[in-house]
């Protein structure tokens, strides 16, 4: 497949996406009791971590966790409310603010309940129940091979503030790290979002600074924020899962930008943004014991540039459980998101070439009916200098999902990777840490990669201690990478595997997170690969 095939794919898959998602959402639009008046009082409900009124919660150990935990503070769930007293009752804004609510990792849920006054007035009540924030512990995971370890101590929600605070010392197949991380999406109760992470690692170091407005609701009129990144490190590059020469990898990145919008009309909001980017990168084989070719490596990379972007996002969001997680509400975006950003570096402003950056986003579902839906997404990025296109990636994932029962799901995936000249860092790889679950960890790499899964989800009603939900899935992986003609890395085709796994989704703390237990058979592949892989892993969803 070339990239100009994928290219028109890319562009004309809008077109279709709208004509398909539009007659079917029309289809699956419900008429509601319409309900107005003015908001007069809000009470904020915020429930413990377990409800005592449930009788196999209300026993000694969960009444004392209840006391230990310190739950979110009222000023900090009414500082994230779309309305307030006085404003007329919207179901979408309320609607809209139940997402934001639940977009937190310290609560389990979010409703807003309506109580009428009389014809013309209304109160609301915003319920919330806390997770179970401290989180000391040790994790461990395998995949591909490979072990990874994990020590830990976090907290979601510092004192109730919303703040998180942690520090986790780690080891996987790249590194041993120590990092420290600071983050709290309402800082000190306003709108500012605040990411600090910082990593001693063994083989250099890691840090982030992000301070930002984001455009927290569809009908936000600004954004803007600061971004810093630091890292020095030692990468490797992987042939059949084993290190095929390695490098040392440093940059630094600083990125400023404003943004902003007329908020949203007729079920749209449209968004501009004037940013400034300072990205430099360099490559070298100084003091390593197992070097890459030399000649494979760019030298340094810096460009500096401003650039422009527009950014469209459609008002349409539904409600599920049972589809990427057990037992919670997930919500979903099946309305149209299409962004694009290009900026331009010059050699007479701090820069090794002129460059044009580019990058373009689109996601849109083409079915969502009731049982039935079928999501497309899709990023192109890239760096044109003179006549060379450089880093040309464009990621395009399509999701189609059945719901058979309440307790069955069948879900197929086609996640695509198709590059061209990509950065010698960020080329996808193939096997049991990416997608290919019954082969040793990176064990196949080029400029491209294309992974189909199909996996038979299945959702119990076990809940064990009222604490995790268990769910199962029986699954095969199908995938390939090619166009690899700068490395040489041996090409294996078509590579197969099936398998089973057990799902364990905690539901009072760590939320929206699901420890996957898999097993995994190889069915292509060399003679000397193990024929039966065990993976253990904490992921986001099923």
């Amino acid at each position: 497949m070339r990239i100009n095939t994928a290219f028109f794919i890319f562009l004309f898959a809008p077109f279709f996406a709208q004509s398909i998602s539009a007659q079917e959402n029309s289809e699956s639009i419900t008429n509601e009791k319409k309900i107005t008046g003015v908001i007069q009082k809000i009470t904020i409900n915020n429930q413990d971590v377990f409800d005592l009124n449930i009788t196999e919660e209300n026993n000694p150990l969960y009444r004392m966790l209840n006391k230990i935990h310190v739950n979110t503070r009222k000023d900090v769930i009414r500082s994230q409310l779309l309305f307030q007293s006085g404003d007329t009752y919207s179901k979408r804004i309320a609607d809209e603010t139940e997402r934001l609510l639940r977009a937190n990792r310290y609560l389990t849920n979010a409703d807003i309940e309506v109580i009428p006054r009389n014809s013309q007035n209304i109160d609301l009540k915003v319920n919330t129940q806390d997770a179970w924030t401290l989180n000391p512990g040790f994790s461990f995971g395998r995949g591909g091979g490979h072990n990874k370890t994990s020590i830990s101590l976090r907290e979601y929600n510092f004192l109730g503030s919303g703040t998180r605070i942690g520090l986790r010392y780690k080891s996987d197949i790249d590194r041993d790290s120590t990092t420290f991380q600071l983050s709290d999406n309402n800082l000190i109760g306003s709108r500012y979002s605040l990411i600090f992470d910082f990593a001693n690692n063994s083989d250099g170091n890691k840090y982030l600074f992000n301070l930002k407005k984001p455009f927290y609701s569809l009908n936000t009129r600004d954004s803007h924020g600061i971004s810093v990144a630091n890292q020095t490190s030692i990468e490797s590059l992987y042939s059949l899962g084993a290190v095929d020469g390695q490098f040392t990898y440093s940059s630094k990145n600083l990125d400023v930008y404003k943004a902003f919008s007329n908020g949203l009309n007729s079920g749209w909001a449209k968004r501009y943004l004037v940013g400034l980017t300072l990205d430099d990168n360099e490559y070298s084989t100084n003091s390593i014991s197992n070097p890459l070719d030399s000649a494979l490596l760019p030298g340094r990379r810096r460009h500096s540039y401003p650039y422009l972007g527009i950014e469209f996002v459609e008002d349409n969001f539904i409600e599920e459980k049972n589809f990427d997680n057990i037992g919670l509400v997930e919500d979903r975006h099946i309305g149209s998101k299409i962004h694009a950003k290009i900026g331009y570096a010059s050699k007479n402003i701090d820069a090794t070439s002129n460059a044009w950056f580019v990058e373009a986003g689109y996601n849109n579902s083409l079915i969502a009916v009731k049982d039935k839906s079928l999501l497309f997404t899709s990023l192109l990025t890239g760096r044109f200098e003179k006549d060379q296109k450089n880093s040309i990636k464009l990621n395009i994932n399509t999701r189609y999902d059945v719901r058979l029962s309440t307790k069955r799901l069948m879900h197929l995936e086609m996640d695509a990777i198709i590059g061209q000249n990509l950065d010698i860092n960020n080329r996808p790889y193939l096997g049991g840490d990416n997608k290919l679950r019954g082969y040793p960890a990176r064990y196949q790499t080029g400029n491209s990669r294309i992974v189909f899964t199909i996996e038979q989800r299945y959702f119990t009603d076990w809940y064990p201690f009222r604490i995790a939900r268990i769910g199962g899935a029986i699954f095969m992986d199908i995938g390939k990478t090619w166009d690899d003609n700068n490395f040489k890395t041996p090409q294996m085709g078509w590579l197969k595997n099936a398998g089973f796994g057990l799902r364990i989704a905690n539901s009072r703390s760590e939320v929206g997170r699901v420890l996957h237990i898999d097993i995994a058979y190889p069915l292509d592949g060399s003679s000397d690969l193990d024929k039966l892989q065990l993976l253990i892993d904490a992921k986001k969803g099923f």
